[in-house]
């Protein structure tokens, strides 16, 4: 016979295995532990009660193994659901046509001879390019800055300007 056929692993029939007497036997302490310690804090996870065993009851258990028995005993704390953020279907406008939707965003370069350069950026939404820009020099830019690249982008990109 080949070598591949001898390494064929046969599939298990019947019920998963539990652990071995040894096994239960020594994880018998650590779960009556695990209950006094949920009874005393029945909000902590797995983590927090393996912090508890490691570092105050100074006993040298794995997280794996702490967590495996919490949920083997029922100890284990659900998820709550009441705390996931309520999602809108859009949150975001889509425009239709260019020029329809403008974004406007500012980032900072430190340029070697003149210090920080800030950028402000026009976006058009809908063909995402650069509508419009400016540079501005200094420490603290001011939000003039914004106001007159948007003025500037818009009544140079559309025929009424911003005033409609």
């Amino acid at each position: 016979r080949r070598r591949a056929d001898l390494r064929v692993k046969k599939k298990r029939v019947g019920p998963p295995r539990g652990p071995s007497e040894k096994v239960a036997a020594r994880n018998e302490g650590l779960v009556e532990r695990i209950r006094e310690i949920k009874a005393a804090h029945p909000f902590w996870g797995y983590r927090r009660i393996w912090a508890h065993l490691r570092f105050i009851d100074k006993l040298p258990f794995n997280k794996k193994r702490v967590q495996r028995l919490m949920q083997v005993n029922g100890l284990a704390v659900g998820p709550n659901t009441k705390l996931k953020a309520k999602r809108t279907e859009s949150a975001k406008p889509r425009p239709a046509r260019p020029n329809e939707w403008w974004g406007i965003d500012m980032t900072k370069v430190l340029v070697e001879r003149l210090g920080w350069v800030y950028i402000v950026i026009v976006l058009d939404w809908y063909t995402k390019k650069v509508v419009g820009y400016r540079p501005v020099l200094g420490a603290n830019p001011p939000t003039g800055s914004w106001r007159s690249t948007w003025r500037s982008t818009s009544s140079f990109r559309t025929a009424r300007g911003t005033r409609g």
